[in-house]
């Protein structure tokens, strides 16, 4: 037969029995698994018989959790995995800092005979507050074929509601659910974007979501109102803080950490304004082009000829309102990116595909105020709702907090920001002629605060005059403000003990309707303090 010849049937047959003869030798654990016996004690069994391995060896007798079989454990395992018999001997040990039941426990270095250290899961979050929230991208695409993502209602109060997985896409937000009266009505959770919003059914949503789209994860805070009032910070996180089970206990033990402001919550990963552009003045300018988004002034020696005359400084765009002062809010939600205007929104609604928020806690003070909102903490004796958000703020100012403290002498302080033109100029001079005897006579810290060269709007000398503001007042018990928004600021007040009532004190004018009293009133109540509004001499 030529060396070239076809192969013959026996020699085919010959081939394909060694090619699977190897492949399962090669294979072995999978080869024994496929026929339903146990892989490692087979293992070990055959090869002992076969002579391949010494009787004496520990091959089979390992478990599918890497722990050795009982026979074959030693000292080290007991201790590393622990067991009651361990625990009976060590009975000193059992009082360390470890939990040595659970296996996710951590050691400390310097704890056990052998000085081994592990970090544990609590531990580990701890570290590393965004292992678990850190979403790769590859998470962003979310292909759920015909299971639509349903929407779920998990709080609601007039005006203010969380949602889970709302659906965004071509310009409207899609609750999708077979239960629509199990939701309240779409007025009663926004009072501008009731045409935005729609409710529909599974099948409905098959048809108009399609079979995939993106995912916008974490928690998002938003506001549908045009010009979010100045509440919107107490609001929002009065009904988002109301999701939580953490007691008082569990506040002052537990330590904000950028993933979590709470210890059973997630911290919120931006704020949403719909209907709130970028910035508050026109985008044109009086010759009808289209002013510049960034205001940075070049050098002109860079940019223009030797011959061509100076160009005009570009003066920056102001920025609108988002009802939370700018420095607060970086300082009260650091881990927050920013904020989402109207442009940014609506570059995600109108995008081609749907995007399913995973949760969305939303607020609009035009459906109703928020002393409904707050009664639930009054009824429920919590004052410690705002104490994460105090927490982190008051972390900014410890250096004078606590030259505050170093001064014995000091019994109580009180803090005055006062506006131009909101009280009769003799009325201000002889409030302050009074404020500041009292200081001298009883011992009082006495600060007073022009709130018209505090607002630090942009960042310059006027977020110097911010910071002093809000020093003052974190460490002071007592506010006292002109009408307005300024009163609001009292919910940073030191808080409330058995020995001493913060209070929030606001002078209104004759001709005054006492706006904003009753819900300055339900914000002090809510954090146990008193709320005094002061009309001339009453």
């Amino acid at each position: 037969m030529r060396w070239l010849a076809p192969p013959t049937r026996r020699e085919l047959t010959l081939v394909l029995f060694c090619a699977t003869v190897f492949t399962l030798a090669y294979n072995l654990e999978n080869s024994l698994r496929f026929v339903g016996f146990d892989a490692f004690s087979t293992r070990g069994a055959l090869l002992t018989r076969f002579g391949f391995t010494p009787a004496n060896t520990i091959v089979g007798t390992v478990l599918q959790d890497g722990r050795k079989t009982e026979e074959w454990r030693d000292e080290l395992d007991d201790m590393i995995i622990w067991n009651d018999e361990v625990n009976n001997l060590h009975p000193q040990w059992k009082d360390s800092d470890v939990d040595y039941g659970s296996i996710d426990a951590g050691q400390p270095l310097g704890v056990g005979p052998h000085s081994a250290m592990w970090i544990s899961k609590a531990r580990l979050e701890e570290l590393w507050p965004n292992r678990l929230a850190v979403k790769s991208v590859q998470e962003g695409f979310w292909r759920w074929n015909d299971d639509v993502p349903r929407t779920k209602l998990v709080r609601h109060f007039p005006g203010y509601t969380v949602l889970d997985q709302p659906i965004i896409f071509n310009n409207n937000i899609y609750i999708v659910t077979d239960e629509p009266q199990s939701f309240p009505a779409l007025d009663s959770i926004t009072s501008t974007m009731t045409d935005r919003m729609q409710i529909i059914s599974i099948e409905e949503a098959k048809d108009v979501l399609g079979r995939y789209g993106g995912r916008i994860h974490g928690v998002s805070w938003m506001c549908t109102e045009p010009v979010p009032q100045e509440n919107i910070l107490l609001s929002l996180w009065s009904i988002y803080s109301s999701l939580s089970n953490a007691s008082s206990a569990d506040l002052s033990s537990f330590k904000s950490s950028p993933s979590s402001l709470l210890p059973d919550l997630l911290s919120p990963a931006r704020f949403i304004l719909p209907l709130t552009p970028t910035f508050s003045d026109l985008d044109n300018d009086e010759n009808g082009n289209k002013k510049p988004n960034f205001p940075f002034n070049y050098a002109e020696k860079d940019i223009l000829p030797p011959s061509a005359p100076p160009r005009p400084p570009v003066l920056p765009r102001p920025r609108s309102h988002t009802g939370i002062h700018p420095l607060l809010l970086k300082i009260a939600l650091p881990h927050m990116p920013g904020v989402w205007y109207k442009e940014e929104w609506d570059d995600y609604v109108g995008m081609e595909v749907p995007y399913v928020m995973d949760r969305v806690v939303m607020g609009d003070h035009g459906v109703e105020g928020i002393e409904a909102l707050l009664q639930q903490h009054s009824q429920q004796g919590s004052r410690d709702w705002l104490k994460p958000i105090r927490q982190n703020v008051v972390s900014f100012f410890q250096d004078r907090i606590a030259v505050a403290q170093d001064d014995s002498s000091r019994k109580r302080s009180l803090t005055y920001v006062h506006r131009h033109d909101s009280l009769l100029s003799e009325d201000h001079n002889a409030l302050v002629r009074a404020l500041m005897k009292m200081g001298r006579e009883r011992g009082i810290e006495v600060n007073l605060v022009d709130a018209a060269t505090s607002e630090g709007l942009k960042v310059n000398n006027d977020d110097v005059e911010w910071g002093n503001r809000m020093g003052a007042i974190i460490r002071s018990d007592i506010l006292l403000t002109s009408q307005g928004p300024d009163i609001l600021e009292g919910v940073f007040l030191k808080p409330s003990s058995p020995a001493s009532t913060s209070i929030m004190v606001e002078f209104f004018a004759p001709d005054s309707r006492f706006i904003g009293a009753r819900e300055h009133d339900a914000v002090a109540k809510s954090l146990g303090m008193r709320y005094i509004p002061w009309v001339k001499d009453r």
